[in-house]
């Protein structure tokens, strides 16, 4: 058993379809009354105005305020891309003031306001120290399911739970890419210090012979002449791993993937 790898595929993994990305990713498109929502301000967002010198910039705030709110996300835009957002925080907030300059603030202003929103809100950007964090987060994940979509749904209710600003898609895509690979190494790794040569040798011949390239053991007889011992050998060598009884439940099971899938021995998703 050859340990695989992490190459540039398994980093950039579909693992959403364009409408779940655009719903968590997308920016917002509100109706009349979300807007009365989520651009409404707070007493301290009021009287953090001031500190921004023009109109544009100001509204720009309360606008990508009004998006995080609803996302937990930063955007860039133009105002000509959010014209109807524009309108009505200008009616709302600066006496229908009117924006001759359309573009995008500079992106010093916009950094800026980010860290005011975070303030306001009390959440966190996703620095490296963090990232650290999400890494060994996705690979716990891995260990109990190797679907993506379980990986990066874990990773961001963690997110959300303590609030902090998710990475880009890219980003998360790579974080799910490295733990899924990380898992089936650890898994490799105990099959190897655990099983001996002539059991994976058996197991190896009963694959390629049965033209398979996804087994579960736990359907197979546990008399089986070649299976037995290995089943016995990874039984005891995880239990003993993991303090469970090696009397295991059905759903607990063995799942060898050859060559490119996550073998699996935590409880299958």
């Amino acid at each position: 058993m050859t340990v695989r790898q992490i190459d540039a595929e398994q980093k950039r993994l579909g693992i959403l379809g364009d409408d779940e990305l655009e719903a968590i990713y997308g920016r917002p498109c509100f109706s009349p009354e979300e807007r009365c929502t989520y651009f409404s301000l707070s007493q301290p967002e009021k009287e953090l105005l001031p500190i921004l010198r023009s109109v544009n910039s100001r509204a720009y705030f309360v606008l990508q305020l009004g998006y995080f709110k609803a996302k937990h996300q930063f955007f860039t835009f133009d105002f000509q891309e959010v014209a109807e957002d524009l309108q009505y925080v200008l009616k709302q907030h600066f006496d229908n003031s009117t924006i001759t300059d359309l573009s995008p603030v500079t992106k010093l202003t916009r950094l800026k306001q980010h860290r005011l929103i975070l303030e306001l809100t009390n959440y966190r950007g996703c620095d490296a120290e963090i990232r650290q964090q999400l890494e060994v987060k996705a690979r716990k994940a891995a260990a109990v399911c190797s679907k993506p979509i379980y990986i990066f749904r874990e990773i961001m209710h963690y997110l959300s739970e303590q609030h902090i600003v998710a990475p880009g898609y890219s980003s998360m895509r790579e974080l799910v890419g490295k733990a899924l690979p990380f898992e089936e190494n650890r898994l490799i790794t105990i099959m190897q210090n655990y099983l001996k040569q002539p059991n994976i040798k058996a197991l190896k011949q009963l694959l390629e012979d049965s033209c398979l390239s996804c087994m579960k053991l736990h359907s197979l007889s546990t008399n089986h002449e070649i299976l037995a011992p290995v089943k016995s050998s990874v039984r005891s060598s995880v239990a003993n791993k993991y303090n469970h009884c090696t009397n295991w439940p059905k759903r607990y099971c063995l799942t060898w993937v050859f060559p490119t899938k996550v073998s699996n021995i935590m409880p299958h998703c």
